[in-house]
């Protein structure tokens, strides 16, 4: 009985074990382009922030209900060329996974 209870709770522990959220500093887009067959978006930065344990600075925005919304804030920024701040939760292939952005005028 002890085990299963010592086992519930490592169980239920880790399950809940993943990347807090963490804004990134602004900085500007160099490329965007889309990934995963045209499903979801890619940004690319030259020397950009990357999220501890992500191996890239690229930030890639899953195919969502949010998804259109980041692409019209940060085109604009990128035209304009200026830093957007992406607010980031882990890695995905390596690029950090991208949730929401926010765009300041300076």
């Amino acid at each position: 009985m002890k085990f299963r209870l010592f086992t519930l709770v490592l169980d239920v522990s880790l399950s809940g074990f993943s990347y807090a959220q963490t804004t990134l500093p602004a900085q500007a887009i160099t490329a965007i382009e889309t990934v995963n067959n045209g499903q979801d978006l890619q940004f690319k930065f030259d020397n950009g922030v990357k999220q501890e344990g992500c191996s890239s600075s690229n930030i890639i925005v899953k195919n969502g209900a949010m998804s259109e919304r980041i692409l019209s804030i940060t085109l604009s920024a990128y035209h304009a060329d200026h830093g957007v701040r992406f607010i980031v939760s882990g890695c995905t292939g390596g690029a950090m996974q991208g949730l929401a952005v926010s765009l300041k005028k300076s």
